[in-house]
């Protein structure tokens, strides 16, 4: 079984997630929440509630910052998604150059830590080489064949890599009815209780909302922590 989704981020902004799903197979939107430790992305709760409303899978990600301690930054990233946690999916966007398994290691650790749940980890299938890459973690590649605006209709076979492939990014510049522009697209590789399953293993109740109304809670104040390396 394979689920196909998109990844967006600010630069989609209002995008119409409704339209885009009711004009394509679309299950799942993985979403950017924060990055390092001082950004939180300003579309992000606004379209975690659009797919809550129109019944989408959705997770949403950190992108790690190179030369940022991560232990902070998985701070950070939990601090303003408490109440995502039990029910999206959590994801560590890991592309900054020159990449540290160390710092990738030390962030999905430490989520796990805070949360029970592990988050799956994007990169090329060369960042996983060795096995040093925390092994409970689910693979989402990035690796784009030579193909031109695809759509979900490409197929293809995943790329190798170390460790558990649970996702493909397969395209940068895809094309949906709905959308005009380019998109993210990605097949998971599972049914959509299998998606669950990774976003909440042991099967607790999602938090509530914020008081504000939202889903994510923003604290602009988070205390530091310091690793010594």
């Amino acid at each position: 079984m394979t689920l196909n989704g998109i990844d967006i981020s600010n630069w989609q902004g209002d995008i119409p997630l409704d339209v885009i799903a009711l004009s394509n197979p679309l299950d799942f939107v993985i979403i950017k929440a924060t990055e390092g430790n001082s950004f939180v992305d300003a579309w992000c709760d606004k379209n975690v509630e659009k797919c809550k409303k129109i019944g989408l899978k959705w997770g949403f990600y950190h992108y790690l910052k190179r030369g940022i301690n991560p232990f902070d930054q998985a701070n950070y990233f939990y601090e303003h998604c408490k109440n995502y946690f039990g029910e999206g999916l959590p994801c560590l966007d890991w592309e900054d150059q020159p990449l540290n398994y160390e710092d990738a290691n030390i962030f999905v650790r430490r989520i796990k830590e805070l949360t029970g749940v592990w988050p799956f980890i994007y990169s090329w299938p060369s960042s996983f080489a060795g096995g040093y890459v925390e092994s409970n973690c689910g693979r989402w590649l990035a690796q784009w064949p030579n193909v031109s605006r695809p759509d979900f209709s490409f197929g293809g076979e995943p790329p190798n890599a170390v460790g558990l492939t649970a996702a493909w990014q397969f395209c940068s510049d895809g094309r949906l009815v709905g959308y005009d522009g380019n998109l993210d697209l990605n097949y998971f590789y599972g049914t959509k209780e299998n998606w669950d399953s990774y976003a909440n293993p042991q099967k607790v109740a999602p938090k509530p909302p914020a008081e504000s109304g939202g889903s994510m809670l923003v604290l602009e104040n988070v205390k530091k922590l310091t690793i010594e390396y």
